[in-house]
Order: structure tokens, then sequence, then C-alpha cells
């Protein structure tokens, strides 16, 4: 009785992992880039102004090594809005630095913080864009390429787009099965919430790698407010907000 019993949910459970491969996850596998939003035969005049958003705290030594990398990006028009989160070590200093460089860098300073974690920053962050389209990020976070703006600006094929799904990987820096094992997750995770979205099911994004319209952050902004969770800035914000038809 008992074999009989582990045999049907070996086998149902079986059933249901194939059938996501088959029906949701080769979505994601099979997908591939169309003409219609190739990032590469977009003329300039075209293309959006882009707000690249990041929230740093005592990220003094990511943003010496990563900041260049977005900031060097091959984008015609866009500024790069970093906020200094009551940082306690020399984030600030760094980031005075790159502004002597850089005149499409600004600094947003928050000392003394006492609540809010990252989402209070976000918001200090999105109020001071000037640009209506914007592309979140994070201090330890470096693009795949200088392409990576053009890339994710290019999804937005038509003005229903709210909101575009980016991925983003975790870096595998040792053989440590922690550091392994992280890696598997990312890739995991990210291939369930693309390939669901693909599906026309969306449900989540990664605030790694993540860009939506600011006014459906002016709409909803409220979210940020109201709610005692300190994270669900990025994937809760898209399950709230996300719809069969405005994202890509």
């Amino acid at each position: 009785m008992f074999s009989q019993i582990f045999l049907y949910t070996f086998t149902a459970a079986a059933t249901i992992q194939i059938a996501y491969w088959l029906f949701i996850f080769s979505r994601l596998a099979f997908f591939q880039q169309t003409k219609k939003n190739s990032p590469f035969i977009i003329h300039h005049s075209s293309l959006e102004k882009i707000s690249v958003v990041i929230c740093a705290r005592n990220e003094e030594k990511n943003l010496k090594e990563y900041l260049p990398h977005i900031l060097e990006q091959d984008y015609p028009v866009f500024e790069v809005v970093v906020v200094n989160d009551d940082s306690t070590d020399k984030t600030l200093e760094v980031l005075n630095g790159f502004q002597k460089t850089y005149a499409h860098l600004k600094v947003i300073n928050i000392c003394d913080k006492k609540t809010g974690g990252k989402k209070a920053a976000l918001v200090e962050g999105i109020k001071n864009t000037q640009n209506e389209i914007l592309l979140l990020t994070d201090a330890d976070c470096i693009p795949a390429s200088k392409n990576w703006i053009r890339e994710m600006s290019a999804r937005f094929v038509s003005d229903e787009i709210q909101i575009v799904l980016g991925y983003a990987p975790y870096k595998k820096k040792s053989d440590g099965f922690l550091n392994l094992f992280i890696c598997y997750e990312t890739v995991w995770t990210a291939i369930q919430y693309l390939s669901f979205a693909l599906s026309g099911f969306p449900y989540m994004g990664v605030g790694r790698n993540l860009m939506y319209r600011k006014k459906i952050f002016e709409k909803n902004k409220n979210f940020f407010s109201k709610s005692k969770l300190i994270s669900g800035d990025d994937d809760l914000f898209v399950n709230n907000f996300i719809t069969k038809n405005n994202f890509s």
C-alpha cells in the first residue's frame, strides 16, 4: 500500500514538473530577440531619457569599482542618481570625487535617517530624478556591457509598457558551497519569474535590474510609505502593479 502511494505521489510530482518545463520554462529557453525591439537599430532621437537610481549604504569599495561602468554607458542622454543612505564609511567622499569627472552624476546625501530602510532612500532618489524613465540597480552590481541602458530602454516598444524586467545573476567568486548555492538560487529564481512573465503571468522583478516609468511610481508611491516591511521595494512593488499588458 505504501509503495503504491509513493508511486502515485512521485508520478504526480514528476508530471507537474515536466509540464512546467514544457509549457512555462520553455518560453524562456526559446526566447529570441526580435528586430522590432532591437536596441541596436533604434535612432538616437527615438531613445528615452533615462535616470539610473542607485541606493548606497557603506558602499565605498563597490562604488569605486563598479560605478564607472554605469557612468560610462553608451547612451546619448542619461543621468545617474546615487543616494548616500546615511553611510558611515567614505561613500560620500567617493561620490563627490566622481562628480568632478562625471557631470551627469547627481548625489543625494541622507544623514541621520532613523527608519525606512532602502525604501526611504529609493523614494528620495526618485524624487530627485529629472527623467521619466527610471532604471534601478545596486551599488554592488556591474552592467554586462556598455549597452545595458540601451538594451533595457529598448523594451519600451509602446506607451502601454510601464515596467521592464531584467536579469541579474550572482557572480561566482569561489568554489565554496555558499557561493555556488547563491548563484544557483539566483538563476533558478530568474528562470521562474521570467518564464512566468513570458507566459503571461508576471509576478515579480529584482531591483538589481529593473526599469519602470516614473508615473507608475508616483501613482503608487504610497506603497513605499504605508508598508511596514523594510524590503519589497522591487519584488512586492512589481507584484502589486504589474499586469499582463504593461510589462516587457
